[in-house]
């Protein structure tokens, strides 16, 4: 079978049964090959980027998005943070990592290199009050925001000197508002001196609403 051949057919199982990861035994018995006729195929696929190995014995096509293919490995989690930030257009930088929050102690690796796509899967197990099981298989902007805050702090980093964030007038101020309790206070106030520094004209409705929250409030309402 032909590159194009392998992509038609894959796809049509995906149209028809909505399946986008397959294991060697379901591909050999597709396509009639033998396990190590079809093991040389895949080799060669992978290598010129036509196929995805997502772990050991485990394939798909290219094409499909970290979102589309996480419920395989988990299906709890879902993307947030750099990824899902990206993905809506609120960072510029192209993530290496795609981070997915998850709700148990992951069965496979926590860091899982997706051969010939360039990014790695990882898996954060956060505390029940972060987790959301309704978020999938994409955080929302304003939590994937308060994710990666929680995430750049937790290793050490600063949010606005890693990554350049965009159109953050966008974010919903309610959901924000709503959100932030739920992380620690150092995650609050890191989002809030973002929100601050980087906030134009058109954000200030977004600030003002964020300094109306008590449990929010600092010293100094945050202003542009």
């Amino acid at each position: 079978m032909t590159a194009i051949q392998w992509i038609k057919l894959l796809e049509y199982q995906f149209e028809k049964y909505n399946k986008r990861a397959f294991t060697i035994t379901e591909l050999a018995a597709l396509s009639g090959m033998s396990r190590a006729s079809l093991h040389v195929k895949l080799n060669r696929f992978v290598k010129s980027g036509v196929f995805v190995r997502y772990i050991h014995g485990l394939y798909g096509l290219k094409k499909w998005p970290p979102e589309q293919i996480i419920n395989y490995f988990d299906t709890d989690a879902y993307c947030t943070g750099h990824y899902a930030l990206f993905k809506n257009g609120f960072i510029t930088q192209v993530p290496t990592t795609v981070t997915c929050f998850t709700n148990k102690r992951h069965m496979h690796s926590n860091r899982m290199p997706i051969e010939s796509n360039a990014y790695i899967l990882e898996f954060v197990l956060p505390s029940i009050k972060i987790f959301d099981s309704s978020a999938r298989p994409n955080a929302s902007p304003e939590r994937a925001f308060c994710d990666f805050i929680f995430l750049c702090r937790d290793r050490g980093v600063t949010p606005d000197t890693f990554v350049t964030f965009r159109k953050l007038a966008s974010l919903d101020k309610n959901k924000i508002r709503g959100l932030l309790p739920n992380y620690p206070k150092t995650v609050q106030n890191e989002a809030l001196r973002i929100l601050k520094e980087l906030c134009t004209e058109g954000q200030v409705g977004v600030i003002n609403a964020l300094n109306e929250r008590p449990s929010l409030k600092q010293k100094r309402p945050i202003s542009c």
